[in-house]
Parts: C-alpha cells; sequence; structure tokens
C-alpha cells in the first residue's frame, strides 16, 4: 500500500504528540483543549482561501479526517512545546489585590481560551478579507497581534512566545523534510496553499505553523494566570 505525502506527515507528527502526551502529564490537559479548539481554525482557512461559493463548498466537501488529526497535533504541540524543549513548570501567579479580576476571570479560563482563539479567527479572517493577505500571512499578523497585547500584560511571556514559534515551525520543517524521504509526490494540504516551497516545505505551511506557536505558546498560561519556572 502506497500512503500519501500528507498521510506521513500527519503520521509523524501525531506520533510526536503522543510521545509529549505520554511523557509529560502536566502538559496533557492544555495539549487536549488547544488542539481541540484549534479546529475552529479549519473553516476560516477554508473562507480565506477564496471568496467563490462553489469553491468554498468544494473545500469544505474536502475535509478529511487526517485535516482534522493534522490540525489537533500541531496546536497541542505547539502550546507546550516551550516547556518540553525547556523543562519547566507550571506555578500559579501570587494573587494580588490590583489583579483580583483577573484572579477572578481565571476561574473561567476555558471559556476564554475559546473566545481567545475565536478572536484570533476574526482577526484573521478581517485582515485576509479586508487587505487581500494570503491566510498563513494574515494569521501571521494577526498572532503577533494578539501577541503583543498578551505580552503587554505579562511581558515574562514575550520568550515563551518567540520562541514557541521557531520551534513549531523547525519541528514541521524536519517533519515534512522527514516524510519527503518516503515520498516523492508533491504534498497536498486542502486548507494551506502549497504552491511556493522552501527547501521543499510549503512556505505558507511554515508560516502557519509559526503563527500557531507565537499564539498559542502563551496563551495558556495567560489565560489561567499560571507560570513557567
Amino acid at each position: 500500500m502506497i500512503f500519501s505525502y500528507y498521510f506521513i506527515v500527519t503520521l509523524i507528527l501525531i506520533l510526536v504528540w503522543a510521545l509529549i502526551f505520554a511523557t509529560k502529564q502536566e502538559l496533557r490537559k492544555e495539549m487536549i483543549i488547544l488542539g481541540v479548539l484549534s479546529l475552529f481554525l479549519l473553516p476560516l482557512a477554508f473562507t480565506i482561501q477564496t471568496s467563490d461559493e462553489r469553491e468554498i463548498q468544494h473545500l469544505f466537501s474536502s475535509l478529511s479526517i487526517m485535516d482534522l488529526i493534522f490540525s489537533f497535533g500541531i496546536s497541542g504541540i505547539a502550546g507546550v512545546i516551550f516547556h518540553v524543549f525547556f523543562g519547566k513548570h507550571y506555578h500559579l501567579m501570587p494573587i494580588i489585590k490590583s489583579a483580583k479580576k483577573e484572579n477572578e476571570l481565571a476561574t473561567w479560563w476555558v471559556l476564554r481560551l475559546f473566545f481567545s482563539i475565536l478572536f484570533f479567527v476574526w482577526i484573521t479572517l478581517f485582515l485576509a478579507l479586508g487587505f487581500d493577505l494570503s491566510s498563513a500571512s494574515a494569521m501571521l499578523i494577526s498572532a503577533i497581534m494578539i501577541s503583543i497585547y498578551i505580552i503587554s500584560h505579562r511581558n515574562n511571556l514575550l520568550i515563551d512566545s518567540i520562541l514557541s514559534g521557531v520551534l513549531t515551525a523547525m519541528i514541521v520543517f524536519l517533519i515534512v523534510s522527514l516524510a519527503g524521504i518516503f515520498s516523492q509526490a508533491p504534498i497536498d494540504i486542502s486548507f494551506i496553499n502549497v504552491e511556493t516551497y522552501f527547501a521543499g516545505v510549503p512556505v505558507e505551511l511554515l508560516l502557519w505553523s509559526l503563527a500557531l506557536g507565537i499564539v498559542l505558546g502563551p496563551l495558556y498560561e495567560y489565560t489561567r494566570r499560571i507560570e513557567l519556572k
């Protein structure tokens, strides 16, 4: 049986996800929640690719289980990769009177996480449609904007955001390059433009991964008012 390039990429990706999940018990909740919430990004990716209603319907109909697994896996990894590489652990931030409102909001962290990702989707959609940007470029700009907002409240998350983005893009680059050993056919991902390549890897896929790392890396700690030490 001959497997597609995309299947091999997704398989390697989910094996990396499973390895982190199995060895880092502290991260399991974050990986699952971020992975599930990231599925909201798939309709966004389809909507921004074209304004033609029939083409959008075609893209939605081509949505596969691999698309869901890929999005779930890469988002879970993007949210915890800084934690994994630098061996840090979560600690609750000290409760102070001036942050009473933030402390109360932290108890609703799942909703905050959901609305933060939804806001990320809205900004990306606005940038893509309003300024005629590609989905990956719009996502990257949106991710940077949200990260700037987060860092303005928690400047200790700056390094987390930057390195999460870089490491996520590097992991995707390595996985796609490794998968290329087993398949010579061009990779085909329904929700990403794969026309432009860098060293055999779709540029938009790298930008997409970079954006996810930048925004998801610090988002969990920010919404839960926890820090890595």
